[in-house]
């Protein structure tokens, strides 16, 4: 929690952080108002593997690895960005909480194991429907 309290203070309170957002939105624009971007892509590159080394060290010390266990791991995090919507803090924090518990509390007793994923992805696709940006997303 405190990782992504200060992830979440770093973008939306520093200039690094807004210069960031700056160049996802317009790397041109970005770079003529003053952004050294080749510095700021290093930084934001350097910044995203610590934290994936992190979640790996995190997931390492409860779960044995294996070279294969990444795919679903990419689906739910695909699934919690486009649910809580691209570009929105907020809304990915939110959309990570969510999957896990949609296809935890949905979920029939009897099926749980074999549709869990399932029942997470079908309420992706519901919410998608009548928001297509996302619940936190711009519309």
């Amino acid at each position: 929690m405190v990782v992504i309290v200060a992830t979440y203070l770093a973008l939306a309170r520093t200039w690094l952080g807004r210069a960031a957002f700056a160049y996802a939105q317009n790397p041109e624009a970005a770079m003529l108002m003053g952004v050294h971007t080749p510095r700021l892509e290093t930084a934001v590159m350097l910044y995203s593997t610590g934290l994936a080394g992190l979640g790996g060290a995190l997931y390492a010390s409860l779960y044995s690895l294996e070279p294969a266990m990444g795919g679903v791991y990419v689906l739910k995090g695909m699934e919690a960005a486009i649910l809580g919507g691209i570009g929105s803090l907020m809304g990915s924090l939110w959309g990570g909480v969510h999957p896990r518990a949609s296809s935890k509390a949905w979920a029939p007793s009897f099926s749980r194991r074999a549709f869990r994923d399932a029942y997470g992805l079908a309420v992706l696709v519901a919410i998608l429907l009548f928001r297509p940006s996302g619940l936190f997303g711009d519309e």
